[in-house]
Order: structure tokens, then C-alpha cells, then sequence
């Protein structure tokens, strides 16, 4: 007897409503939310939608080229390391635009198409397939040239128009990083490796105000006409654009200590004219003399040397009735990750560079098993060295959050759930908690699922006015 997968219930309500109105921005984001959280297969005759998302510049390609390539995977229809496997990817403009659109974060398609590339290069007929090399110096832009690659390979792509499908341009690593803090060694880590890597993101018309609506009706009516936002830690600047469509009328201040993150991020949200992108320390958040209606720190304050103090430096500028969104990592859901650090012991005490890092993903990849798979930061370079060679985390547990938020003189208004099923069993085995703010009901849930916040507590309070 199988169980049910509600899941695959939702997809085929997504598509059914896609079919209704394909135009209609909502409809395609019912979709991408339904295909990130479905882990089977797509049915093959929406092969042609599942195409029309990747490309769509309103939708991040993200969980619609994963979907695309473990189809291809399931069916056996990945290309060969040969002269059909690359005649395949010439004639398919499917293939190629999951190539261009984002890095392939599939382990299966990866092995595939690096023994694809393999023969393009060694066998002397990459100019014979004009649209597959170039597909492949895309796909090595978009993951910065994480996939590993063999001695001889090396030897070979020196000279070749080939090169770049392997080494593709990249931010140079400090030469003489300040090595003196645990502050600094993280900002010189993303001045090399600028974090996270993605494209685009999708264009929701949830508001600010509807989403605040959703955690806590009174934020939601507390927030002034022109909200002053502050994202702590803004990294490449996804999480920036992200509040910028969804409030236009607010005034965003984004933080971080990287030079080499900021460009990314200004370059990538050009199109957004309320960012205001600053390079500062978080713990000196108060240099900017200003006090914030929301703030935003997601996969911060764990990269810190003392969270709680970030934390509260954060708190200081958070304006009375203000409302905070936090995310950290999970020291349960942290735990495969440390069964494969033990196997890449002799690895971690060597500087990092992009052949270590390649390195270590070559050995993972090739256990029966690699516990880091399922990540999509796997699969870049930069996401790679965040999850395997992190300078420093210090991830948390419910318990500690609590005290945390009782320290700062906070109110907890919701800790959210990440999925529609867990939330829909949440209700219904603690009825008596509408708002999610029972810290016993969230440890009964990873109690139950240790990896339920693999990616990460996400949680809401407010400062008391």
C-alpha cells in the first residue's frame, strides 16, 4: 500500500488553474510553489509548460529546471557522453535552457553532462556543436564552475574554446584577508564567494502589508504608509528585491560587509530604485542613525561570533511596534551536513580555493550515499563553500531562540511552518494554536522530523510599542 502524496494533489490543482488563465501571474506562481515542494515526476505532457516556466522572467527557474532535469533522469533520457548526447542537446531548445537558465542542481544530470562536456572537449568535436558548447559555458557561469573535473581535463581546456565551460570568470579571493576575527574571515569568504547565487526571483502581488496581514492582523495595521526596512545581511540582494516589488513605496536600507556581495546585489536589483545599498557591520547597525519599521535577517546572526549580540544590536534600531523576521539554521536539521564534514576531514584544514571545493563535492559525489544532495547550494561554488567550508555557524535550537526573544523584550506573532501539509497537521494536532507561537508545539514537529528546518527557522516578533 503506497501513501499519499498531497503534494502531487496540489501540482494537479496548480496546472488545472495554469490551464485556466496561463497569463495570469498568479496561476504560474500556484505552480512554482507547487513543483519546489513536489518531489516525483512531472507528467511528460507538461513538458511544454514545464518549459514556459523555466524561461518566464517573472518566475526564479529554480525549481522548474530541478523538476525538468530529475524527469529527465527518471525517464533515461539524460544526454550521453557522446556525439547523439551532444546532436541531443544541439536540437533541444529544452535542454539547452535548462542549461542557460540556472546551475543544474540535479547530482544525477551533473554526472551526465560533466561526461558530456568530458568528450566535447577530448574528442575534438565541440566546434561541430556550436549551441551545446555554448550551453555549457552558460551553465558553468550560472555554477561558477563547481563541477570537478579530471587531470587530463585540465591539460586539455588550457588552450580550448572550451576553457570557460569550466573556469568561467570569478571574483578574485582577498589576497591578504584579515584573518585576525571571526568577522573578518566571513567577510573575506564572500568577497571571494559572493552568497547566494541565483538569477531572478518570482514576481508575487502579495504586498508587505498582506503578508504582515497573514503573521499578525495588528502589525499588519501598524505599518505606516511608507514603511523604513532594513534586511540585515543582504548578501547578493535576492532577499532585498524581494521587499522592494512587494512594498515599492518603502525605503530599504541593505546591509553587508561584503564589497564584492553588494556589487552582485546592486547589479542584479538595478531595477528597484528603493534600495539603498550600504557596506557596515552589522554589529554597527547604529552608525546609521536611523530606526526601522520592519527588519530582515534571514541566515545571518548563526555567521556571527555572538548571535545574541547581533540580535540585540538589531533590536536597537528596531522602532517600538516594529516587527522583525529571523531566520537561523537548525542544529537537528544540521546534522547530515556534519556527518559529511567527518568525511571531508583532511580536506577541512586546507585553505579553501575553487579546486578544494571542487574537490570535496567530487567526494561526495561519489559515496553511495551524499547526505548534501538534496541542497541546491550543492551545487555552486559559492553555495558549496557556505554549506561545507563555512568560516564559522553556530546554529540554534528552539529553546535557545526562546531565550533569546524573552532577552530582547520581544513577542513572538508567528514561527512559520515550511509547507501547507505541515502546517494543515500543525492545526490540526494543536488547535488551541492559531498563531504558531507554542515553542512546544514547534519541538514536537522536529521531534517528529529532524530535518523539517533544513532550511531554517523562520519566525516573526515585535518589538512592544
Amino acid at each position: 500500500m503506497t501513501s499519499h502524496d498531497p503534494s502531487a494533489d496540489a501540482l494537479q490543482g496548480a496546472w488545472r488553474a495554469l490551464d485556466g488563465d496561463p497569463s495570469l501571474q498568479r496561476n504560474k506562481v500556484i505552480v512554482a510553489d507547487a513543483i519546489a515542494r513536489h518531489r516525483g515526476l512531472i507528467d511528460r505532457r507538461r513538458a511544454d509548460d514545464l518549459h514556459r516556466l523555466l524561461i518566464d522572467p517573472d518566475l526564479d527557474p529554480r525549481p522548474f529546471a530541478a523538476a525538468g532535469w530529475r524527469h529527465l533522469a527518471a525517464c533515461g533520457r539524460l544526454p550521453t557522453a557522446d556525439a547523439a548526447g551532444a546532436a541531443l542537446v544541439e536540437s533541444s531548445a529544452f535542454l539547452r535552457d535548462l542549461l542557460t537558465e540556472t546551475f543544474v542542481a540535479v547530482a544525477d544530470a551533473e554526472r551526465a553532462l560533466s561526461a558530456l562536456r568530458r568528450w566535447l572537449l577530448l574528442s575534438g568535436h565541440a566546434a561541430d556543436f556550436p549551441k551545446t558548447t555554448a550551453a555549457f559555458v552558460a551553465q558553468a557561469i550560472r555554477n561558477e564552475g563547481a563541477w570537478p573535473f579530471e587531470p587530463d581535463e585540465r591539460a586539455a581546456f588550457e588552450e580550448h574554446a572550451l576553457r570557460p565551460a569550466y573556469l568561467p570568470p570569478r571574483p578574485a579571493p582577498l589576497a591578504d584577508a584579515d584573518a585576525s576575527s571571526t568577522t573578518a574571515r566571513v567577510a573575506a569568504q564572500y568577497e571571494g564567494w559572493p552568497y547566494p547565487t541565483w538569477e531572478r526571483i518570482t514576481r508575487r502581488r502579495r504586498s508587505l502589508r498582506q503578508l504582515l496581514d497573514r503573521i499578525d492582523a495588528d502589525a499588519a495595521t501598524a505599518l505606516p504608509a511608507r514603511p523604513k526596512i532594513l534586511i540585515a545581511g543582504c548578501g547578493t540582494g535576492s532577499e532585498a528585491l524581494r521587499y522592494a516589488r512587494m512594498a515599492p513605496e518603502a525605503r530599504i536600507t541593505a546591509i553587508d560587509l561584503s564589497a564584492t556581495s553588494l556589487r552582485y546585489a546592486q547589479e542584479r536589483c538595478a531595477q528597484a530604485d528603493n534600495i539603498d545599498f550600504r557596506q557596515i557591520d552589522l554589529h554597527q547597525v547604529a552608525d546609521l542613525n536611523a530606526s526601522f519599521d520592519v527588519i530582515v535577517s534571514a541566515g545571518v546572526l548563526h555567521h556571527l561570533p555572538d548571535p545574541e549580540a547581533g540580535w540585540s544590536a538589531l533590536v536597537g534600531v528596531l522602532r517600538p511596534g516594529g516587527v522583525m523576521n529571523v531566520q537561523l539554521y537548525s542544529t537537528a536539521a544540521r546534522l547530515p551536513l556534519q556527518a559529511a564534514r567527518r568525511k571531508l576531514a583532511d580536506l577541512l584544514a586546507r585553505p579553501v580555493d575553487d579546486d578544494l571545493i571542487r574537490e570535496a563535492r567530487a567526494r561526495l559525489n561519489a559515496a553511495p550515499y551524499n547526505p548534501l544532495a538534496e541542497s541546491p547550494d550543492f551545487y555552486s561554488l559559492a553555495g558549496a563553500y557556505d554549506l561545507i567550508f563555512h568560516e564559522h555557524e553556530d546554529p540554534f535550537d528552539i529553546p535557545r531562540i526562546r531565550a533569546a526573544i524573552e532577552a530582547n523584550g520581544l513577542e513572538l506573532l508567528r514561527f512559520v511552518l515550511p509547507s501547507p501539509d505541515e502546517q494543515t497537521r500543525y492545526r490540526a494536532e494543536r488547535p488551541d494554536d492559531p498563531h504558531n507561537r507554542d515553542f512546544a508545539g514547534w519541538q514536537a514537529c522536529e521531534r517528529r522530523d529532524p530535518s523539517l528546518f533544513a532550511a531554517m527557522y523562520d519566525f516573526w516578533c515585535r518589538k512592544p510599542a
